[in-house]
């Protein structure tokens, strides 16, 4: 994007795709609710929920290491 957007623009828009993407429906907005985010700068955005499904990486020890989590479950895979 080379700067043609500000950074706290772009959060915004991240911040109401991740409320768009809940899991439960009625944690989701309205079609009428994402507009008024994307053309109001002044209303407070509610704050996403934690995602049902989520991967993550990371480097510890030269070892790459993935985790997936589900809800309340957590599984580790690690590999070399």
């Amino acid at each position: 994007m080379n700067g043609s957007y500000s950074p706290t623009q772009v959060l915004r828009y991240i911040h109401i795709g991740l409320l768009c993407t809940q899991v439960q429906a009625r944690d989701r907005p309205t079609m009428l609710e994402v507009v008024s985010f994307l053309s109001n700068e002044i209303i407070n955005l509610p704050q996403p929920k934690q995602p049902g499904f989520s991967i993550t990486r990371g480097r510890e020890d030269r070892e790459k290491r993935y985790s997936c989590s589900i809800k309340e479950t957590t599984n580790s895979l690690t590999g070399r």
